[in-house]
């Protein structure tokens, strides 16, 4: 392997709502000479193997002006029209200048929407070696997302957040996504009553038999009020939020005293640029009339914490025993990634900021690599989409643009550079002492439901999209807890899956509900409250103080290194050996596909999380 082709995906126009394939990302191709390419020091060019898809990617597809939101993460740096889509993901090493990566290594980490990534000597100590050993129970991909950002995810926001305890209820969102499946399942281990909702009649029927969810449904034909007061007589314990809007309008009248919400994501309001068509949330009231408990977070807070080595040890050990199950959307080549992103609500350099859903063939093309001190090259493997990616697909404006974070892959993306994402790759070239050639590079879930959602044993968890990548994450770690898990999801196959595959207590198809009926807390002060917004156009934040809730956000990476991670491995791995988890991707396979799948992860065509196959190992 001496000179390759390394197609990419870069941003060709900002989307203002929801990302079009053809508008907004464009495939480029250009030639790399592997041999001849210069390596700076503790630099490695990569070969991409796997590919996440995920929805945060969407916040980075922004333009800055119209962001007024900054995370202090890479992963939410906006993408420069012209610029390659970043993501996460598996790699293989191919070359290398870093004594810490050799030729053949399996590594995760930032990567861009394309076949090869040549990563720079200061990113390089953001990649992570892939445990070889388990690579005879896992498989490879479960490394670019189950293992990684999106097990812990669901892992991290379960546990710390949500909190669960055994006989509780939990409902998830949006459940048979790639959070929405472990979050039930690990609910599910942690003794809860799982409830999952999803966007149609097959997710439903992977949540319910597959997943084994107490109950789920298709959103999109109940009535989300009614059902989640049929499915969830006794209130909602715990919430894990996907959806946002009217969901969580809705579900906050059902959450009883004290409940925990885990806002992993919004997704409804992704493609949204325009602030004032947001949706207005009317029932914030009960935050504090409650006592209610509302946070955010990001996974990188849980990295190197206990709570990842309690999710890395829990994991590994339910995959093992068959306690959880994961499943993916997989899809070839990197030319369907910006579909693939798309379909998550319906790689890369960006040519013009997209306004809405991006597209295509408007938005990504390659660019040439040249390694310098500390850098190195990698062989891509597997490519993360992930909808943060979106966030980076931004026209950056000098005046107002503050600095997000200092990771690179929530970096905006300028018109013509590589769009970038996470994933896994091999280091084949390197000049970088810490990575040698041949080096190989699910912590949000755990991370965020046990160290933000604080679950308990006996109460209830919802978890809007739930069927996603971290949903079904958290879903799952909050019934291992003993949790009672509710999820919703935009499709009856996903309520199937976050059911019967992750055994949620209860899920339903959020656009086939009244979700207000589904939680019957109509008080007095309640009725009052509803009253008054409506004459005055109150939407959501009153909700806070009325309730006297806590929101809160985390980013997963502040999790990095702490006790936290060291939980969620620790967990993770043993839920996984034992069977207590189910996890579910779609995984596509080529890098000239990562356009395509990105549009389509936006559009939500996929369950769990998506990750883009770049090549075999």
């Amino acid at each position: 392997m001496t000179v390759v082709t390394n197609k990419g995906v870069i941003l060709k126009a900002i989307p203002e709502e929801i990302p079009n394939v053809d508008e907004h990302f464009e495939l480029t191709h250009r030639t790399i000479d592997i041999k001849n390419l210069n390596l700076g020091e503790n630099e490695i060019f990569l070969r991409n193997l796997y590919l996440s898809l995920d929805p945060y990617i969407r916040f980075t597809l922004k333009k800055p002006d119209l962001d007024h939101i900054k995370v202090d993460t890479p992963i939410a740096n906006k993408v420069p029209v012209g610029q390659v889509i970043s993501g996460l993901g598996v790699s293989e090493v191919v070359k290398t200048n870093n004594p810490n990566y050799k030729i053949g290594d399996l590594v995760y980490g930032p990567i861009g929407w394309e076949e090869y990534s040549h990563i720079k000597s200061d990113v390089a100590p953001t990649f992570s070696p892939v445990n070889k050993e388990l690579l005879n129970d896992i498989p490879l991909n479960y490394h670019a997302s189950f293992l990684r950002m999106g097990g812990l995810t669901s892992y991290a926001s379960l546990m710390a957040i949500g909190k669960p305890k055994e006989g509780e209820t939990i409902y998830i969102s949006a459940a048979a996504g790639s959070t929405g499946q472990l979050v039930g399942q690990i609910a599910k281990i942690k003794g809860l009553k799982v409830i999952g909702s999803t966007g149609s009649d097959e997710k439903v029927d992977f949540l319910l038999n597959e997943l084994k969810f107490d109950a789920a449904f298709n959103y999109k034909k109940v009535d989300l009020d009614k059902t989640l007061s049929e499915y969830c007589p006794n209130g909602i314990d715990i919430y894990y939020e996907n959806v946002g809007g009217e969901t969580l309008e809705i579900v906050l009248n059902h959450c009883n005293q004290f409940a925990r919400i885990v806002v992993c994501g919004m997704i409804s309001q992704y493609n949204i640029t325009n602030p004032k068509k947001k949706y207005g949330v009317k029932t914030l009231e009960n935050i504090f009339l409650k006592s209610i408990s509302m946070q955010g977070f990001l996974v990188m807070e849980y990295l190197g914490t206990d709570i990842q080595k309690e999710f890395e040890k829990d994991i590994v050990e339910w995959i093992k025993s068959d306690k959880i199950f994961y499943k993916e959307n997989m899809i070839d080549g990197i030319e369907n990634t910006a579909k693939g992103f798309v379909d998550i609500f319906n790689g890369v350099v960006l040519k013009a900021y997209p306004k809405g859903m991006p597209k295509v063939d408007e938005y990504f093309e390659f660019e040439n690599l040249n390694l310098g001190e500390n850098e190195f090259v990698l062989r891509n493997l597997y490519l993360f989409l992930d909808p943060y990616v979106r966030l980076t697909l931004k026209e950056p404006e000098p005046e107002r643009e503050q600095p997000i974070n200092k990771a690179p892959s929530r970096k905006l993306v300028q018109i013509g550079q590589i769009i970038v994402g996470a994933g896994v790759s091999e280091v084949i070239k390197t000049n970088n002492p810490n990575f040698k050639v041949g080096d190989l590079g699910g912590l949000a879930s755990y991370a965020s439901l046990k160290y933000i959602g604080k679950p308990k044993e006996g109460e209830t968890i919802f978890i809007s999209a739930a069927a996603g990548f971290v949903g079904q994450l958290v879903g799952q770690i909050a019934k291992i807890k003993g949790m009672k898990v509710v999820g919703s999801a935009g499709s009856d196959e996903e309520v199937d899956y976050l059911l019967n595959e992750l055994k949620f207590d209860a899920a339903f198809n959020y656009k086939k509900v009244d979700l207000d009926e589904i939680f019957t807390m109509k008080t007095l002060v309640e009725r009052l409250l509803k009253s008054k917004r409506e004459k005055y156009g109150v939407k959501t934040l009153d909700n806070i103080y009325t309730k006297r809730l806590c929101m809160q956000g985390f980013i997963v990476t502040d999790y990095i290194g702490t006790d936290v991670k060291k939980e969620y491995e620790k967990d993770i791995i043993e839920w996984i050996k034992s069977e207590k988890i189910i996890y579910k991707e779609t995984i596509i396979d080529g890098i000239e596909n990562v356009a395509k799948g990105f549009v389509d992860m936006l559009s939500g065509k996929n369950i769990g999380k998506y990750v883009v196959k770049l090549a075999d190992y």
